[in-house]
């Protein structure tokens, strides 16, 4: 039987099974960090897809005509390969996943993202290459678990695997689901910088409300360099931060700040 795995609990064993992201939010839950609780639907939940819905030869097919060079004809093959995503999560994952849910929190909204095993390789990022979903009701969970699914064949997802000469069949996608907090500010962390190299500078983009914004390049978020051995702030920058989002109901909820919280620092020492 197919096991939804709480984010607290992963071992490194399971690395492979529930791809970087999850396995390091697991590392941070162990280390006693404040992150919230969720669960992760591991790639065997993938694969089963594949082989239930007799999709992966087809999927292989539309591959194999790919003109790398013509951007339109990713589109296309991604296009077809995600109109193959069409059927529903078993009845096996999501009574488990609703279960695991209701176990944390039966009246929170929830993220649903993407964790490709992909995603640890030393010469490549994956990061941003498959789709997030916000605010996300329980009971409609499971649907989005299989749009995250489709969405390893977005267009730019196939292209970069491509140039990273990684195999397209080979790796598959796991899917965090993870309580949403209603944030006021938050932001990325580098653990070096990201534009000059320096492995001695910790960097941190900031922004009001959810991560979204800054990961959307919805905003120019504010930007803050840190010594890594002292952690004290060596230089901000404050840019302006016309929109925020904000957690919501009705999903995400994009609010025009004041001006006043405009030019304001997202985060404060």
């Amino acid at each position: 039987m197919l096991r939804i795995i709480k984010l607290g609990s992963i071992s490194d064993e399971q690395a492979t099974q529930v791809g970087g992201k999850a396995a390091n939010l697991g590392r941070l839950i162990t280390g006693d960090f404040p992150v919230p609780l969720g669960v992760v639907i591991p790639v065997e939940a993938y694969e089963e897809y594949l082989d239930r819905e007799g999709i992966r030869d087809r999927i292989r097919a539309e591959l194999s005509v790919i003109d790398f060079q013509e951007e339109a004809s990713v589109e296309r093959a991604s296009a077809t390969i995600k109109g193959l995503f069409s059927d529903n999560v078993t009845g096996e994952v999501v009574a488990g996943l609703d279960r695991a849910l209701e176990d944390i929190d039966p009246e929170a909204l929830w993220s649903v993202r993407s964790s490709a095993v992909a995603e640890d390789l030393a010469t490549a990022s994956f990061a941003g290459q498959q789709d997030t979903y916000l605010n996300v009701r329980r009971s409609a969970v499971s649907e989005h678990v299989r749009r995250c699914w489709a969405s390893f064949w977005n267009t730019r997802a196939i292209s970069y695997r491509h140039k990273a000469g990684v195999d397209q069949m080979s790796s598959g996608i796991a899917v965090v689901v993870q309580r949403m907090v209603d944030a006021r500010s938050s932001g990325i962390m580098f653990t070096s910088d990201p534009v000059s190299g320096r492995k001695d500078r910790i960097i941190i983009e900031s922004s009001w409300g959810l991560g979204e914004s800054i990961a959307s390049g919805l905003v120019t978020p504010d930007r803050h360099i840190c010594d890594k051995l002292t952690g004290k702030l060596i230089e901000r920058t404050v840019n302006r931060k016309v929109t925020g989002i904000f957690l919501s109901g009705d999903g995400s909820r994009s609010v025009r700040m004041t001006e006043e919280r405009q030019m304001a620092p997202s985060l404060t020492t």
